[in-house]
């Protein structure tokens, strides 16, 4: 039989027409992540409160009813003849090929029991429902996805194990995840899921990157709640501005309390630079050339990091918190020349060492999966 036709159930009732994806899987816009500091625009300013956790059970995400018109975005149904042949898969289906597409005879009770979008269409009062009703069998043209993922995932869903392999790439466990979260069919993934995860946890990215952001989608749509809290952490400590979701299953409110915990971090630490910098402006120190040598390397520290004038606003586009905090610690002390440089005894340490050992300065801890939240 053609490579081109899988023939999952042997007695399948649904015939799956699969594209090859015309575009790139999860696409990285570099030009994002290397923009210098942008001045913030004339706008007021507001502070936004911060959720310690993310709601998985949201309206806007959770279980939303699939209408029609969004089945078929992706799904149309094909008319099939009633002639069911042993070679009706091949004599039928294959003519309607094109390049770049595949054939999988499946059946419609794995489906339906694997998968809550599936039972919608096909148990449901949708016309591919009744076509399946009437004739039994359908075609469904499912669109473009990665075949590899997508045949990994009917393998499951029809208890092939052998058909599924025991390790697989990060990119291609990203896609499985977009299929997941797409046809709703989590819980019949997760046996396979811990064993490929055992095998890549070791590899989470310990900056933030491409792999950094399949991680998040990965870890969101299987509940994978240790990974989701390391993975956004890396993300609230080193992006420079909105994380990058590349189209991925991540909800916008997870990306939006992402860059507003970074901004308030950002804001936290330059606001105790400036209350510092008052501080020496103001306050005499042991003498008035001791007080002029502080403020002077200071302020000279606070410019090599345009961090004075003008002084960096929300939202702070081409700036990370990780970057920020690094550039304090690395200050200057100043240093007295006479017959050989030393140390001198008055120094602005002691009053960046509480800045630098804050909690404002050790940065957020990443987002909590919390599945007990239930939006009221």
């Amino acid at each position: 039989m053609s490579e081109r036709f899988h023939e999952l159930d042997p007695d399948g009732d649904v015939f799956l027409v699969l594209h090859d994806p015309q575009e790139g899987f999860a696409l990285w816009d570099d030009s994002q992540e290397h923009l210098p500091p942008v001045p913030p625009s004339p706008v007021l300013e507001h502070r936004v409160s911060q959720p310690e956790s993310v709601r998985l059970d949201s309206p806007d995400y959770r279980d939303q009813p699939i209408s029609a018109e969004e089945s078929n975005a992706r799904e149309q149904t094909i008319t099939l003849p009633r002639d069911e042949s042993p070679s009706f898969a091949e004599e039928v289906l294959m003519p309607l090929a094109e390049k770049g597409e595949i054939q999988i005879r499946v059946s419609s009770n794995h489906l339906a029991l694997a998968s809550t979008y599936f039972e919608r269409m096909l148990r449901g009062n949708w016309k591919e429902g009744h076509a399946l009703r009437s004739d039994g069998h359908v075609g469904l043209d499912v669109g473009e996805w990665d075949h590899e993922a997508f045949l990994i995932l009917m393998n499951v869903i029809h208890g092939r194990t052998r058909a599924v392999p025991q390790s697989i790439s990060l990119e291609l466990l990203a896609k499985i995840a977009v299929l997941v979260d797409y046809y709703k069919c989590e819980e019949v993934i997760r046996v396979f899921l811990e064993m490929w995860i055992s095998q890549l946890k070791e590899n989470l990215p310990e900056t933030y990157s491409r792999d950094l952001i399949l991680w998040i989608c990965i870890s969101w749509v299987f509940r994978l709640s240790k990974q989701f809290t390391i993975a956004t952490n890396i993300a609230l400590q080193q992006s420079r501005g909105p994380i990058q979701t590349l189209g991925l299953p991540i909800p916008a409110r997870v990306a939006e309390i992402i860059d507003q915990q970074r901004q308030e971090s950002i804001d936290r630490i330059v606001e105790a630079l400036h209350n510092l910098f008052i501080y020496f402006s103001h306050q005499n120190m042991c003498s008035p050339e001791c007080s002029s040598m502080l403020l002077g390397a200071f302020t000279k520290e606070m410019d090599s990091r345009s961090l004075s004038s003008p002084r960096p606003k929300k939202p702070f586009l081409g700036i990370s918190f990780a970057e920020t905090a690094r550039s304090i610690r690395d200050m200057q002390l100043p240093v007295w020349c006479y017959h050989r440089p030393q140390r001198y005894s008055c120094s602005f340490d002691p009053r960046i060492f509480p800045i630098v050992g804050s909690r404002s300065m050790k940065g957020p801890k990443g987002l909590t999966l919390d599945l007990s939240l239930v939006e009221d």
